[in-house]
């Protein structure tokens, strides 16, 4: 042991951070090195590296104790051959998060490292499906290429020669080539982005439907455990269809060569189209997971069940050659974020982080800042009563400034600040939307103001979901009469996919008196909405606005209460009851129309999606039609 070092016995503690160099495992700073400095300065010690802005150099003197720390910024890290980007051949293992407060943890964690393979931190192949890019001109595309700053040089080639040698990307001799677009990071570093907008404008359309953040709400009934699942860079885990890779082509500036990709680059109009259709048939047939696009959803009753659901959900996507992000992955969770909402056992709230964006959110000074603004506000539309009588004014501001090229400083006013800070307090303390029970019944409770109409599905008093729109043109010259009809229409249709085809009937509560007669009406418009209605199963109930406590239990998280037997000593009675009855069903209706030559005519005419023509259909049979023609529709086939 004589050529051995002998070190001090520090204690340290430090924070290590992930800097991605190549060859070396540990990178210790100065203070460190100099507190583990041998005791004896005659002993052989080895040698040490410094990283310095021109590279690596080799010190002979070890720094003493009192040594002070150089700052080196990460682009200095970039100078060196040795830093790279993140390296896919790295086969370390990343494992998910868990709730260490749970004592199902170790079960979890042992279940991860079963399936280690899934976590490993390089993209996965998988090749049942392969992303086509089926264009309506053949004309190839060759763009001029664009320049790029010397800085990013070093980078950029050793992003792409990672790239090709994880079989990503080929070289190309393709007549397409695309530039590429460089987005510097908030680390330092560089994203590169290949420029597919001129592609885009002549790929054909992939209608491959996309799930709707508010489906996932509808299949969580009684979920407590939830688990977040992201793929590794999920996009490139998809292969490009072989007759298709040419169309990719890109140069990311000169003195490059030509590349194409293998795999499923960013960028592509249809590529979630194509992402989605592959995560459906890989993990489709679980209906205790909800996926969109990379981000999946998996929902249990009890943490038993929840670990037989990840061991389903890990042997297919270890079948599929799938991989995952450990780091972005959360297992066992009492709730998590997912499509910007937050899902737990008591329901569906606004993710906060979100909220506190948009509680921050200064006063809008331009169009762009206010589109902004009420963008985000109205991701969250279906948390807020109202929310567009509320955002009227902000809307009609918006409209005015984009038209006529002025600011919003120029033309807000005290109504501008009331809406807005109306709106920030509305999402401030949002109620949580339950879970649909689907062998309960549902209540619904409209309402129409002079500007808009609006209206909330509850269960047991717990709102499942609120629904506005705004009364534009003639609707706001409609009788009040009209305008409650048409939101009792209207949030019967937007919540028809939660209510529709069950045997149980909704129970409409209203405080407009009028309702009641409802099916008396004689109008033509009026006659056509309750045409629309006779397929919904739903009773109108009065309730005098002093005793519809209804607004009440708009409430907020769902607490625990005792079971009381005794009924209520105040119950608000209804003051009257309008029902529907089908007094033709819909077969009835079809076979009238299809025996009418006019109806028959009407149906071919709608079929083509076309504006009426002046001189069309011009007898005297047709012009009931011509008059209402703009609100005439197909629906279920009449």
């Amino acid at each position: 042991m004589s050529d051995a070092a002998i070190f001090r016995s520090v204690p340290q503690q430090a924070q290590l951070i992930d800097f991605k160099i190549k060859g070396l495992d540990v990178v210790f700073g100065k203070p460190v090195v100099g507190a583990v400095a041998p005791a004896n300065d005659w002993v052989n010690y080895p040698k040490f590296s410094t990283i310095t802005t021109t590279g690596l150099e080799d010190v002979e003197q070890w720094p003493g104790l009192n040594a002070t720390t150089d700052m080196l910024q990460d682009d200095d890290l970039a100078m060196t051959l040795d830093y790279a980007v993140p390296d896919f051949h790295d086969e370390k293992v990343t494992l998910p998060i868990f709730d260490v407060s749970k004592p199902e943890t170790q079960r979890y964690r042992a279940l991860c490292e079963e399936y280690s393979s899934l976590f490993v931190n390089k993209p996965g192949h998988c090749d049942l499906v392969e992303h086509c890019i089926p264009v309506t001109d053949e004309v190839p595309i060759a763009e001029r290429t664009r320049p790029l700053p010397h800085k990013w040089r070093a980078e950029i080639s050793a992003q792409l020669e990672e790239l090709e040698r994880d079989g990503l990307i080929v070289r190309s001799t393709s007549p397409y080539k695309f530039p590429c677009v460089f987005v510097p990071k908030k680390n330092g570093k560089v994203r590169m982005c290949v420029d597919y907008r001129s592609l885009n404008k002549v790929a054909k359309v992939d209608s491959y439907p996309l799930p709707r953040p508010d489906d996932v709400q509808e299949h969580l009934s009684g979920a407590s455990v939830f688990s977040i699942l992201d793929l590794r860079s999920g996009y490139w885990q998809m292969k490009v269809r072989p007759s298709d890779r040419h169309r990719t082509a890109f140069c990311p500036g000169p003195g490059f060569p030509l590349f194409e990709w293998v795999r499923m680059p960013f960028g592509l109009s249809n590529a979630p189209a194509s992402f989605q259709r592959l995560m459906d048939l890989v993990l489709g047939r679980f209906n205790f997971v909800r996926i969109y696009l990379d981000d999946i959803l998996i929902f249990s009753r009890s943490e038993q069940e929840h670990l037989h659901h990840l061991k389903l959900v890990f042997d297919a996507l270890r079948e599929a050659g799938l991989t995952l992000a450990g780091d972005k992955c959360s297992i066992g969770m009492d709730s998590v974020t997912y499509l910007g909402h937050r899902f737990s056992a008591q329901g569906m709230s606004p993710d906060r982080a979100k909220v506190d964006v948009i509680e921050s959110w200064p006063t809008p000074r331009t169009a762009t800042d206010l589109r902004s603004f009420l963008g985000l506000a109205g991701y969250y539309r279906h948390f807020i009563p109202h929310f567009s009588d509320r955002a009227k004014v902000l809307q009609q501001l918006q409209t005015t400034c984009s038209k006529d090229d002025v600011t919003v400083t120029d033309l807000w006013t005290e109504d501008h600040s009331v809406a807005f800070v109306d709106i920030k307090k509305a999402l401030a303390d949002l109620p949580f939307l339950d879970y649909p029970d689907f062998n309960r019944p549902f209540e619904m409770a409209c309402d129409a103001s002079h500007y808009a109409i609006g209206g909330v599905l509850e269960q047991d008093g717990r709102p499942l979901a609120f629904y506005s729109q705004t009364l534009t043109g003639s609707q706001l010259n409609w009788p009040v009469y009209e305008k409650e009809a048409y939101a009792l229409l209207k949030c019967l249709d937007r919540f028809r996919h939660l209510h529709y085809g069950y045997k149980l009937r909704v129970t409409v509560y209203s405080d407009h008196r009028p309702l009641q007669w409802l099916k008396t009406a004689t109008s033509t418009k009026l006659q056509r909405w309750l045409l629309a209605l006779q397929q919904y199963q739903f009773d109108v109930v009065y309730i005098p606005g002093k005793q519809n406590t209804r607004a009440d239990a708009l409430s907020r998280v769902r607490q625990p209460q005792p079971v009381v037997n005794d009924k209520p000593t105040v119950v608000p009675r209804p003051v009257g009851v309008v029902t529907l009855h089908e007094a033709f069903s819909k077969d009835d209706i079809l076979r009238a129309q299809k025996a009418s030559p006019i109806i028959r005519q009407l149906y071919t005419r709608l079929l083509d999606a076309q504006p009426l023509r002046r001189n069309e259909l011009a007898a005297m049979e047709f012009r009931p039609y011509r008059r209402v023609w703009k609100t005439l529709g197909i629906a279920d086939g009449l």
